[in-house]
C-alpha cells in the first residue's frame, strides 16, 4: 500500500509543499499509480490554505482515477478550518458541500477555536512570502478575494 500526501495542485501545491516541483510530483504519481501490486492512493490535508480548492482537487483525482482521502490539519492552529472568519466559512461550505467525504471538513470548520488565530494565519503568509518570494494573493486569487469580501484582508 501507498499513500500520496497531495494537498493541491499546481502552483497551490507548490506553495504549500515548498521547494516540491508539481510537475516531477504529478508525474510520479502516475507512474506509481500504474503500479501492478500496489494499493495506490492520495491523502489530502485540509487547512484553510486549500479548503476552498477540494472542488479542483477531487475533480483532478477522479479524472486520474485516483482513490483518495481527506486528513483533518490540527497544528499549527492558525491553519485550522475552524479559524476562518464566518463569512468565509460560508462561501466554503456552499463551495464543498456536494464533494464526496466533505462533511466531516464542513462539521470541524463549523466548530469554535479555542483560541481566535486568523490573525496569525496572516502574519505567517506574510512572513513566508517575503522570505520564499512568493504570492500569497496570486497563488490562492479566489481566496484571497474570499477573504477581502469578508474584510479580513487586514491579516494579511
Amino acid at each position: 500500500e501507498l499513500m500520496a500526501s497531495i494537498d493541491g495542485l499546481g502552483d497551490r501545491f507548490e506553495y504549500m509543499r515548498f521547494p516540491a516541483k508539481w510537475d516531477e510530483v504529478e508525474e510520479n504519481l502516475l507512474k506509481f499509480s500504474s503500479i501492478q501490486h500496489i494499493d495506490f492512493s492520495i491523502c489530502n490535508t485540509v487547512s484553510n490554505l486549500n479548503v476552498f480548492y477540494l472542488p479542483e482537487f477531487a475533480s483532478w483525482a477522479k479524472a486520474n482515477g485516483f482513490d483518495y482521502r481527506y486528513n483533518i490539519l490540527h497544528g499549527p492552529e492558525w491553519f485550522c478550518l475552524n479559524q476562518l472568519p464566518e463569512k468565509i466559512k460560508e462561501a466554503v461550505t456552499i463551495q464543498i458541500r456536494d464533494i464526496p467525504l466533505t462533511e466531516p471538513l464542513i462539521s470541524f470548520m463549523n466548530t469554535e477555536p479555542k483560541n481566535k488565530l486568523f490573525a496569525e494565519f496572516g502574519n505567517n503568509i506574510k512572513k513566508s512570502d517575503l522570505y520564499r518570494g512568493e504570492s500569497f494573493s496570486k497563488t490562492f486569487p479566489e481566496f484571497f478575494q474570499l477573504i477581502k469580501d469578508a474584510d479580513a484582508t487586514s491579516v494579511l
